[in-house]
């Protein structure tokens, strides 16, 4: 067992690092904090600046939505309109054809009324001169 205790002892030993630090280390490690400090201070400063944008862009972002909607309400009224304005002058264009319909077969009927009233005249006419002719 006493060996076993002296290899402890001994490990102890040698695992004991130095408490004290030189100084040329000690000017080493306050430059790494420094230095470590700058960049830290460096770095949270860009992080503010970016956070800053980050909340510029996601404003614009949210203000292009609303516009975004705006234009759409807006796009879709004027679909609406242009749609019932579709539909009132498709109503007026088949009262329209339907009446040029009706005026078409009038004319025609009173076209065919003019050519019958036409030959019977003529043919009045020419019974005429021939009894004129015989006489």
């Amino acid at each position: 067992m006493q060996r076993a205790r002296k290899k402890k002892g001994k490990s102890k030993k040698k695992k004991v690092k130095k408490k004290c630090i030189d100084e040329r280390e000690t000017l080493s490690y306050e430059q790494e904090i420094l230095d470590n400090n700058r960049q830290l201070a460096r770095l949270r400063s860009r992080n503010e600046e970016l956070e800053e944008q980050a909340e510029l862009t996601k404003e614009k972002f949210r203000q292009l939505e609303e516009d975004r909607s705006d234009v759409i309400a807006h796009l879709k009224r004027s679909l609406d309109e242009k749609i019932e304005e579709s539909k009132e002058l498709s109503k007026r264009l088949t009262a329209l054809e339907e009446l040029r319909k009706d005026e078409l077969t009038a004319y025609k009927k009173k076209e065919e009324t003019m050519e019958n009233e036409y030959r019977m005249m003529e043919n009045n006419l020419s019974a005429e001169v021939k009894l004129v002719g015989e006489v």
